[in-house]
């Protein structure tokens, strides 16, 4: 899966209750086995010998070392602030750039740390640009921790002059109010990221006081007027500054409504349970994207709307929503098992001279394929389906032509050839139709650019027939390895027609990436090229670590934890 908004994802460094307080520095760090420290316990290092790495490497030679060093060790990265006082001017605003509020009961030194950060003398009053927010305590319960909260987190809040970019989970216990207010008033904010909890569908939630934001992510939500309305206020208040919009409504209600038959009772339901059960009922299974860019005189222009991110099941595109689009470069159609899209939509977009760079969604249409089609310059093609594609959908909507994955192999990725760097093929699409066959191969193969690629193959379970199903080989595997030479990852995903949901899936699954990964592992690639500058991802190994080539053996072998 590609990062669709990589300018406004987040990387945590220090933590309230983990990092931050010098009692909490040196704890095991939580990295792989096998990993050290680049930099020992800077408590025993000689002053001497710090000054003079001081005097002999550049600070720009220096801070790369930490930004390095940040991503392997970070414990190592608030240590070395007790050197000297010059390599603590280069080390904090690494340690303190991002920070995460965590109020989890057992959490040491958190009510301490709090107290501290609300001074506004601290470390994170002077470098924090990045925060999340999670795990608060529930006004119900008391303890250090509440009294902790309730006396110092908005001051602490307020205390982030330099914040730029807040993720925060959002919920009816947690004193939301008052910390919407703190963050509003912070003069840098660019970036919100939210994750609505469905009990504000009958709470005033007054998300409208955010204006002038540069990216707003918003998940979760329940498709409830009231809240509609306030998102609605929201993006509309800054229609002439955003560049990301993330907009995915809550998505685990069924169609069919939300009463369970095997839980039938006939007991008298209670009035609050009821009220709550015809709510869901009354809110519409979908909407338009106009609902929430739009006021009453039509669909508003949002002039430097650069990225796009919607749920595909919850969300449709009509043509009046084409304004909308008339920067944007990316877009992303996720959760999708029907594409909602009006008649026209694609050709209204081609009309306007929309030429997207990145398109991620799923199911295609010949809609689609007839945009791409119409210009050149697609950076990323990812094909995102659902689980339940691959098993069968019940709805049979998801494949609208059967002609369509031979026309993006055999006539969209070439008409992009010159640009196009990234494509993913889904796990879950049919390998029939999407898999590792000889014509859909010599496709991807004009791509020349390519750095990244997502492929599709049948591998054969033991005790298993499956027919008309198409194996990856080793000379389709050495076509890729040898005409492709920009390739940095390669990531293969083996087809199973099983349930996912069957008692013995995961071994079934893991069976077929063990077997597979094994095969891998004793394929003399020097037959074919003479070092493969990627890296090989077997899915469902991604978790133990991807498959790195050992030159000296030619072969490549499991990297180790």
């Amino acid at each position: 899966m590609a990062v669709l908004f990589p300018r406004y994802t987040y990387t945590s460094s220090s933590s309230l209750g983990c990092e931050v307080s010098p009692s909490s520095w040196h704890r095991k760090p939580n990295r792989k086995p096998g990993v050290t420290s680049a930099i020992p316990p800077c408590t025993a290092a000689p002053m001497g010998v710090s000054s003079n790495v001081l005097d002999v490497v550049s600070d720009d030679v220096l801070g790369l070392v930490l930004d390095e060093l940040k991503t392997l060790d970070f414990p190592s990265v608030c240590a070395s602030r007790l050197v000297c006082k010059a390599l603590n001017g280069l080390a904090e605003s690494r340690a303190f750039g991002s920070t995460l509020i965590d109020l989890s009961a057992g959490v040491k030194h958190t009510a301490f740390q709090i107290e501290s950060m609300a001074s506004g003398n601290g470390p994170n009053s002077r470098w924090t640009k990045e925060l999340r927010i999670r795990n608060l305590v529930p006004e119900e319960e008391r303890g250090t921790l509440l009294d902790a909260q309730d006396r110092y987190l908005i001051q602490a809040l307020e205390s982030l002059r330099k914040l730029r970019s807040v993720e925060l989970n959002l919920r009816k216990s947690y004193p939301y109010l008052a910390i919407l207010s703190a963050l509003s008033n912070l003069p840098h904010l660019k970036d919100l990221n939210l994750y609505i909890d469905l009990g504000f569908e009958d709470t005033p939630l007054p998300l409208d006081q955010f204006s002038n934001l540069r990216s707003l992510i918003l998940r979760s939500f329940p498709l409830h007027q009231p809240i509609i309305e306030i998102l609605n206020r929201t993006i509309r208040n800054s229609q002439n500054t955003l560049e990301c919009l993330d907009i995915r409504p809550h998505d685990w209600e069924e169609e069919d409504g939300p009463y369970d038959s095997d839980q039938e009772t006939e007991e008298t339901p209670d009035p609050s349970e009821v009220r709550r059960l015809l709510r869901i009922l009354e809110r519409p299974r979908t909407v338009t994207l106009g609902t929430f860019t739009s006021d009453e005189e039509g669909c508003l222009s949002f002039p430097k709307l650069e990225e796009l991110q919607v749920n595909g099941d919850r969300i449709e595109f009509t043509i009046a929503s084409v304004p909308l689009f008339k920067s944007l470069v990316c877009l992303a159609i996720v959760n999708a098992k029907v594409l909602r899209v009006e008649d026209g939509f694609w050709d209204a977009l081609a009309e306007t001279k929309v030429q997207l760079q990145i398109l991620e969604m799923y199911p295609l249409t010949s809609g689609v394929v007839k945009y791409l089609l119409s210009y050149t310059g697609l950076h990323e093609l990812i094909l995102n389906a659902p689980p339940s594609d691959s098993f069968g959908a019940s709805d049979g909507s998801s494949v609208s032509d059967s002609d369509i994955p031979r026309s993006i192999f055999k006539d969209v990725l070439p008409h992009h050839c010159d640009a196009i760097h990234h494509v993913s093929i889904s796990e879950y699409l049919d390998v029939k139709d999407y898999g590792c066959t000889e014509e859909n191969i010599e496709g991807l193969l004009t791509c020349k650019k390519l750095e990244e690629l997502d492929l599709l193959y049948h591998y054969p379970v033991e005790d298993e027939e499956m027919q008309n199903c198409t194996s990856i080989g080793l000379a389709l595997l050495f076509r890729i390895t040898d005409n492709l030479p920009k390739l940095k990852r390669l990531q293969l995903a083996p087809a199973c027609s099983m349930s996912p949901y069957g008692e013995n899936s995961y071994n079934v699954g893991m069976n077929i990436a063990y077997r597979f990964a094994d095969r891998l592992c004793n394929i003399d690639f020097r037959e074919g090229l003479r070092f493969p500058p990627f890296r090989l991802y077997n899915y469902g190994f991604l978790r133990y670590g991807s498959l790195v080539y050992e030159p000296k053996r030619g072969c490549y072998a499991m990297e180790s934890e």
